[in-house]
């Protein structure tokens, strides 16, 4: 052995002890040898340290802080570099020769040139997990415990705020105090993986909870793939709710991902000796929080309400449900891990009972955990108990309050004034045919209908038809008489609500909404119009915006060229079309606001907003959360329409806008239709995305539009359409392909994305995914569409929108020359139609 050379000089961020001494106590028989770095030792070590999960993110001054620090040391062999058990303080880059793996005495496996180890002990501050000894004479490199801790903090302080935005997210770390989650956060790394990098393996000692910054991971037990997770969630975390220390999957990056570590010893330090029970009661807490019964309650009281469940930790095959007609009388929570019966399974973070939807779906045979599963539970009487009244009775108070909060009017409201709007409604009846309020009336009410329809005229002129859960009035807030009047149209039962008893709730996100409605109620005319220019044309119909200058207020107008209907059937559906319009009153819907008629035309006239054409972008591929946010979005329209037993029959990425906000909104309702059951009409709609059923004719439902729904993910993540379809095939091309052709999904798609595009395009629509397989599934949950239908959250996609400037609108003369050209020439059938009377 060669004697060692002077330790380099101490520098401010050197540790207490002299890195010689550290060196001796971990390496006995090592040699410390100069050893210049050249342009090929720079080359090989930067390379060796990007490739490494934790130094990927190496800039050239985090470089030079560490190739400035490297110590250069030489091993006999048959001599250990570390022993497993010891005190780590170096991490070690192998230079040169062969080492081998030891855990517990077994050899585990071996590392040769360019291979990195010791990180482990430096990350948890632990002992060392192996023992690594020299097959041949090696050469390492060598970065002391500071320098490397200092490299890693340079690394990823430029995303601390997104590290600490994701972590806070956590179900188990979400509700600790501000001090804990501090501290944690100073303890967090970002590790950057490429594809196919395994992050833990089955059976490997658990030393870190994980969080994906980015990307997506595979999951997979015993070489089964079970599954992904992607962007915010969490895996690794059983070690800390379980009494099991050893990894039960193996976690794989798909394609390149980031993932924050954070050491579990340092977090129990932390969190302290009773941090079982801290994290399970957080995560009961997060699961209350999300649970629609609890929504409304206060954190403090919820937090109360905690501290009543029993948890327990069940091993493989333990009962977690044995007599599941209790879930009526009690609530479960699957705070890690998973149970399942012959019929079903519930996982991690799962909530079951007061007649949720899991409970419905609870089965009849008792629960086992498939593995160590942390559960909780307590009996709904002990609730009760804590909250001071019934389950049923605040299931009938809660019912009245959700009820308000889903009007869209009153859904940015906080708790406390929709019960104070509760309290001071009053229901009242109104028999068919009764008239609540004429134009000119000085009424100051606002109404929400619990049951029936109400219709909304001016001038005689039916604008809109309410029903259930819509409100009406609220022009009573800004003017001081109705520009409009309401009728109803059936028995009607409505809640009224003085304006006085409104005004002290009069947010500014209300404000917007309740000017937005007057902007419906404002009258005006076709002569006062003026138009610009075409912005888009489809199915003998042009698309433009119209100004009309008298009240300076902007429109989307939709010009129908007589010349192009051809009989009294096509007549027909259009007086249909205006039906169903006037009845659909959602934010993600354009708002028809008036019909006319001249000579040569009939508009169709909406709500203005800017927006741009979800079409434009295709060929483009869009993001995973982007795509997710535009397929849930349209659920959310979807769920809307199918309680008014409407299909839109069209759902094409022609008929979907995308607004400043980036929220989605759907048009084209020419096609659509009222169907109970099952519909038969051939119709010449957009190829690319019709089902098969609709194809072969053979009646089609509402599971056809989840097709389309399909089709459309599929194209917003692959800028292709599926089933080998190309843009320029023909309708009968594509046809055949979507009948022949089989689904190639491209392996870049992550799983869970995977199992929904395949469950949109089951050829047999019993088997295809709907409404409820979205929204349950992991890949759904990232939304609740209540909060999507109320434009309660942005749209990650936001496009650039231009300006529309009304200086260059044309006056309604020009745009009927342009109209009788474009129209063609006039049909002697459909002369005889009186259009005036319906439009």
């Amino acid at each position: 052995m060669g004697k060692c050379l002077p330790k380099p000089s101490k520098t401010p961020d050197a540790t207490s002890a002299p890195a010689q001494e550290e060196l001796k106590i971990e390496i006995k028989s090592a040699q410390e040898v100069s050893n210049p770095l050249n342009v090929v030792l720079r080359e090989f070590l930067t390379t060796t340290l990007s490739d490494h999960s934790l130094f990927r993110g190496l800039r050239s001054t985090d470089l030079d802080l560490i190739l400035n620090r490297l110590r250069f040391l030489v091993v006999p062999p048959n001599e250990n570099i570390i022993n497993q058990g010891e005190t780590g303080n170096f991490f070690y880059i192998l230079n040169g020769g062969e080492a081998e793996i030891y855990v517990s005495g077994d050899k585990v496996g071996e590392y040769s040139r360019g291979s990195c180890f010791g990180e482990i002990a430096l990350l948890t501050n632990s002992r060392r997990k192996a023992t690594i000894k020299c097959k041949t004479k090696c050469s390492l490199w060598a970065i002391d415990r500071i320098t490397f801790k200092t490299a890693l903090r340079s690394i990823h302080s430029t995303s601390q705020d997104s590290i600490q935005k994701l972590l806070f997210q956590a179900p188990f770390f979400a509700f600790l105090p501000e001090s804990c989650k501090n501290q944690i956060l100073q303890s967090a790394i970002v590790n950057d993986y490429v594809d196919q990098e395994k992050i833990v393996e089955e059976g490997q000692e658990a030393w870190f909870i994980y969080i994906i910054k980015s990307g997506i991971v595979k999951i997979t037990v015993d070489g089964v793939d079970k599954g992904t997770l992607s962007e915010g969630q969490v895996f690794g975390e059983g070690a800390l709710l379980t009494d099991d220390n050893k990894r039960a999957a193996t976690v794989s990056s798909v394609g390149t991902t980031q993932i924050i570590s954070v050491d579990q010893k340092v977090v129990k330090e932390i969190v302290g000796e009773n941090y079982k029970e801290i994290f399970m009661k957080n995560i009961i807490i997060n699961c209350l929080t999300c649970e629609e019964s609890f929504k409304f309650f206060d954190i403090d009281i919820i937090k109360k309400l905690a501290d009543i469940f029993s948890t327990v930790v069940l091993k493989k095959d333990e009962v977690a449900i044995k007599y599941v007609e209790d879930v009526k009388n009690v609530i479960y929570i699957v705070c890690y891990g998973k149970i399942e019966s012959d019929e079903n399974s519930y996982a991690t973070y799962q909530l079951i009972g007061l007649g949720n939807s899991l409970a419905k779906k609870i089965g009849r045979f008792p629960y086992v955990a498939t593995c160590n599963t942390s559960f909780a539970q307590v009996e709904i009487s002990k609730i009760e108990e804590k909250l001071g009244f019934s389950i049923k009775y605040f299931k009938q108070e809660l019912k009245n309050l959700y009820f308000i909060k889903g009007t869209y009017i009153f859904s940015t409201l906080g708790l406390q004034a929709i019960e104070l709007i509760c309290k001071n409604m009053k229901e009242v009846r109104f028999g068919r045919n009764h008239v609540i309020y004429n134009e000119e009336d000085s009424d100051d009410n606002i109404y929400i209908i619990k049951e029936g329809a109400v219709a909304i005229f001016h001038d005689k002129t039916l604008l809109f038809r309410l029903d259930k859960q819509s409100t009406f009035g609220e022009s009573c807030l800004t003017l001081v008489s109705r520009q409009v009047s309401a009728k109803t149209l059936t028995k009607c039962v409505c809640y009224e609500l003085h304006k006085d008893k409104f005004i002290k709730h009069y947010e500014n996100a209300v404000v917007d909404k309740i000017k937005r409605k007057a902007y419906y109620e404002m009258p005006f005319t076709i002569g006062g119009m003026r138009f610009s220019e075409k912005i888009s044309s489809s199915y003998n119909r042009d698309y433009l915006y119209s100004w009309f200058e008298e009240r300076d207020t902007m429109y989307l107008v939709e010009i129908i060229f007589k010349g192009a209907v051809k009989n009294k059937d096509k007549f027909t559906e259009i007086v249909d079309e205006k039906c169903i319009l006037v009845q659909l009153d959602n934010p993600h819907i354009p708002k028809l606001l008036r019909t006319f008629s001249d000579l040569n035309c009939v508009y169709f006239v909406y709500e203005y907003f800017p927006f741009e054409f979800l079409g434009k972008y295709k060929n483009n591929k869009f993001k995973e959360d982007e795509a997710k946010f535009i397929i849930m979005s349209l659920c959310a329209i979807i769920e809307y329409l199918s309680t008014k037993n409407i299909l839109h029959r069209d759902i094409s990425r022609n008929n979907i806008f995308i607004d400043a906000r980036g929220c989605v909104w759907l048009f084209g309702f020419n096609f659509a239709k009222k169907v109970e059951n099952r519909s038969y009409t051939m119709l010449d709609t957009t190829p690319e995305y019709r089902a098969k059923e609709v194809i072969l004719g053979r009646g089609y439902s509402r599971a056809s539009e989840f097709w389309s729904l399909g089709v459309i993910l599929y194209e917003l993540l692959t800028g292709e359409l599926p089933f080998e379809i190309k843009y320029h095939d023909n309708p009968d091309e594509i046809a055949e392909k979507i009948i022949k052709k089989p689904l190639n999904i491209p392996n870049y798609i992550e799983m869970s994305t995977r199992n929904i595009i395949e469950g949109l395009l089951q050829e047999l629509p019993a088997k295809r995914f709907q409404l409820d397989e979205i929204k349950e599934s992991n890949w759904g949950k990232t939304y609740d569409l209540k909060d999507i239908y109320n434009n309660l959250i942005e749209g990650p996609f936001k496009p650039s929108l231009k300006p529309v400037n009304n200086r260059m609108f044309a006056s309604r003369e020009a745009s009927r020359r342009r109209s009788s050209i474009l129209g063609g020439r006039h049909n002697e059938e459909v002369e005889q139609i009186e259009w005036d009377e319906y439009f």
